[in-house]
């Protein structure tokens, strides 16, 4: 069912601000619930709701432990993405998306590094026929040759309103962007979050002079931005003297999706 209040967009200045999506992972019984960030992706003729493996969980992927010590276990995903209204209005849709069924688990985890790799996939019961908010892979953008140091920006919704539209983050990169730390498929950032920034997409913007991936000598000038993965959690706290952040590398969606791999529910 459709919102009847209707979105004003014209002040909309960046589009990757129409690709992250607020995501509540709620329980039934009593509707609590747990605030998180997400977003659509493409890939062929269906869409997927792409979310930290953690959040959908409940889990830490590492520590192999409940996050909530009192054991909250989300049921069910939230999500209101924009659509187009029958009066041709943008108004938001919001979706209830069951975790589980009586097989098991409905997400999808990565097929070679299972919860190692803290990405999670859900397809959605949606066309983007009339769909507004975007795929983060429709955002227009430009095969940018990543570069150490370079812009990167979390686009996602922390624990703080902000009239239904996400919150750009800045953050740095601080690895080799074409290197695996830990053998993973990851980039980490040099940032400080917030809780609810867990599964938001995450862009680099360069300025200037910038190259293209595949041609280092063929350089642009201006402005350009490219989709480089799923930030996911911090690592390291202010007591330590340094936050960096774990983003999880875009390859690793579609090897999600391919790989058809239904999740391991570590409650089963």
């Amino acid at each position: 069912m459709a919102h009847e209040e209707p979105i004003d967009l014209s002040e909309v200045t960046k589009t990757p601000s129409l690709a992250s999506l607020r995501l509540w992972l709620q329980l039934r019984r009593d509707g609590a619930q747990k605030g998180a960030t997400s977003f659509l992706w493409k890939h062929e003729s269906d869409l997927y709701l792409i979310t930290n493996w953690h959040c959908i969980t409940g889990w830490h992927p590492t520590k192999d432990e409940p996050l909530d010590p009192m054991g909250f276990w989300p049921e069910i995903a939230v999500v209101s993405p924009i659509v187009q209204g029958d009066a041709g209005e943008a108004v938001r849709q919001e979706l209830i998306l069951e975790l589980r069924n009586d097989e098991g688990a409905l997400w999808l985890e990565h097929p070679t590094f299972g919860r190692r790799v803290d990405v999670a996939a859900l397809k959605l019961p949606l066309t983007n026929e009339r769909l507004i908010t975007l795929p983060a892979n429709e955002v227009t953008q430009q095969r940018l040759r990543f570069m150490v140091a370079d812009d990167a920006f979390i686009i996602g919704f922390p624990d703080i309103s902000t009239e239904g539209f996400p919150i750009w983050k800045r953050a740095s990169l601080a690895t080799e962007p074409y290197m695996d730390p830990d053998g993973l498929p990851k980039v980490l950032v040099d940032t400080a979050t917030r809780s609810g920034m867990s599964g938001a997409p995450v862009y680099v913007i360069q300025r200037g002079v910038h190259r293209l991936e595949g041609n280092p000598k063929h350089t642009m000038g201006g402005h350009g931005q490219r989709f480089l993965g799923v930030y996911s959690s911090r690592i390291g706290d202010e007591l330590e003297g340094f936050q960096l952040g774990e983003v999880w590398k875009e390859r690793v969606i579609n090897e999600i999706i391919e790989g058809d791999t239904k999740g391991n529910d570590p409650r089963a």
